[in-house]
């Protein structure tokens, strides 16, 4: 090699370290850089200010402890006990916790000198250490308090809303209700229920002491009540663990099936028609390439929510994907394996079995696998989102239990906004007779009242007298014509009922194409 040769030689290298160390230092930098980019374009900083550590040590206690609802109903008067708030979780007629106490004015204590009290005619006192005393008064829908202009973090105050959140517990004053929220470490009623003989018993009585209910012996009554508790819901949420993972392997084991004959259909190695090929592989991208939850939604047309509808859709899925998958491998099987076996004599669906599955089968279980845990996260999305009621779904009563959700949501701490959207309008259309309207001294202004005052969620009324003054209220909703027809329109000076003034009367939610018509003609009385 001469002397010209090994200086290029030289150059060459250097150049060629040169283009290496950019390489190593060009993209870590380039990456650094969509880093810092991303860090700002994000608004990183800003989303860390904004972050409310409150909610998230509530939202973490949640996972360990509870909460006891104390609730007035300002309208009704009426004071009830429940663990999370929920009626499976109330306590039984004339028991409350031991921290609650008083009958006229009910005194809540909270611990650490926080006291609250119910007192007459919807007023509220609120004792806190170090702050003065809250006097709150519940009047319609709006709320009157004493608190200063200059309110603490822990206290939002509105005329319509007053949020108080201290370490011993929440409470919360609207004109509908007031409510007070005490938290307590564990589970409760994760065992039993207040209704349960077994409540607030422990293992040592259930096992060796007397026998709690005289029907059922310790053992098989207590866990009867436990596997069928009301609140916890045991039995329903093992029942869905069985359907979910039904669900995931069903649809799973019946797409690989199906994918691996047509996988041999996709390989150009065993499939010599590139029309056949190329049909079965766009049959792939178009199976797979829509959604899961698509296919949910398309299926439950023709079989309704439920297993197999979730199950269809998953195998519809994973067809396409495993297809893919399955074909790429066939693609790629040692030729002289398949040799091999048709040297034997085999046939060619011997050569198949013994020559082609073999290879493929470490690919084919690994993504079974994969796919199997992944299905079931997908599945547990699926029954979340089905209706397994075996009636029409009641777009009314939804939507009901809908602004019952959003109230509470509303009524959680740091919430600002809670608003609903696609929910059923309900509405009472009304054909009134003008002669007997006037006949009857009713106006169409005092009918709508009278109908909308005697759904359960607004009082029906109040009767006053010389010595009494009480809040009427009604025992349904209005969700028949039936009901509808027996509401009291008016009363006359003798207390009398004046009698139904509608001819005509129509009920219906406006959901198409879920929707209920009734007709009802009614006559005075």
């Amino acid at each position: 090699m001469t002397t010209i040769d090994l200086d290029a030689t030289k150059f060459e290298a250097e150049k060629l370290f040169q283009r290496k160390r950019l390489i190593g230092f060009g993209i870590p930098s380039v990456i650094a850089v969509y880093f810092v980019y991303i860090f700002f374009a994000f608004d990183l900083p800003g989303l860390a200010g904004r972050a409310n550590m409150k909610n998230a040590v509530t939202l973490a206690s949640d996972s360990w402890s509870h909460k006891v609802h104390v609730t007035r109903d300002n309208r009704l008067g009426e004071i009830t006990y429940a663990v999370e708030g929920e009626r499976k979780g109330r306590y039984p007629e004339g028991h409350r916790p031991d921290w609650v106490t008083g009958d006229d004015a009910i005194i809540i204590d909270l611990g650490r000198e926080h006291i609250v009290r119910y007192l007459p005619s919807n007023r509220t006192e609120i004792e806190i250490p170090g702050f003065q005393l809250i006097e709150a008064q519940a009047e319609g829908r709006t709320v009157t308090t004493n608190l200063p202009d200059d309110l603490p973090d822990w206290i939002s105050a509105s005329d319509r809303r007053v949020g108080i959140t201290t370490p011993e517990g929440r409470i919360t004053l609207t004109g509908a209700r007031t409510e007070v929220f005490n938290y307590f470490p564990g589970w409760e009623l994760f065992w039993f229920t207040l209704d349960s003989p077994y409540y607030g018993h422990g293992l040592g009585t259930l096992l060796f002491g007397d026998r709690l209910d005289p029907k059922r012996s310790n053992i098989s009554g207590a866990m009867s009540d436990w596997w069928n508790n009301a609140m916890w819901r045991h039995k329903d949420v093992a029942w869905a663990i069985g359907e979910t993972i039904l669900m995931a392997f069903l649809g799973t084991m019946g797409a690989a099936i199906i994918a691996l004959p047509l996988g041999f259909l996709a390989a150009k190695r065993f499939s010599p028609f590139m029309l056949v090929r190329a049909a079965t592989r766009r049959l792939f991208d178009f199976v797979r390439g829509v959604d899961a939850l698509i296919w949910t939604v398309v299926l439950a047309r023709a079989f309704g929510p439920g297993p197999l509808t979730g199950a269809l859709a998953i195998l519809i899925t994973d067809t396409g994907t495993f297809g893919k998958i399955f074909s790429e491998a066939l693609e790629n099987v040692d030729q002289k394996q398949i040799e091999g076996v048709a040297s034997t004599g085999a046939k060619p669906l011997q050569r198949y079995r013994f020559g082609v599955i073999p290879q493929i089968v470490p690919v084919l279980l690994a993504q079974l696998l994969y796919f199997l845990t992944s299905n079931t996260r997908s599945a547990t999305i699926i029954v979340a989102i089905s209706w397994q009621h075996p009636s029409e779904p009641q777009m009314g009563i939804l939507s009901r239990i809908a602004e019952t959700l959003r109230i509470n949501l509303a009524n959680t701490t740091g919430t600002e906004i809670a608003e609903t959207w696609g929910a059923a309008e309900e509405e009472i259309r009304v054909a009134v007779d003008p002669y007997k309207l006037v006949a009857s001294g009713m106006d169409a202004a005092r009918i709508a009242g009278a109908i909308a005052n005697a759904d359960t969620k607004v009082p029906a009324g109040r009767l006053r007298s010389g010595s009494s003054d009480m809040l009427v209220e009604v025992q349904a909703d209005l969700k028949s014509t039936e009901r509808i027809a027996r509401i009291p329109l008016a009363i006359d000076t003798n207390k009398y009922r004046v009698g139904k003034t509608l001819l005509f009367l129509l009920l219906y939610i406006r959901r198409f194409p879920l929707f209920c018509r009734f007709i009802v003609c009614v006559t005075f009385i």
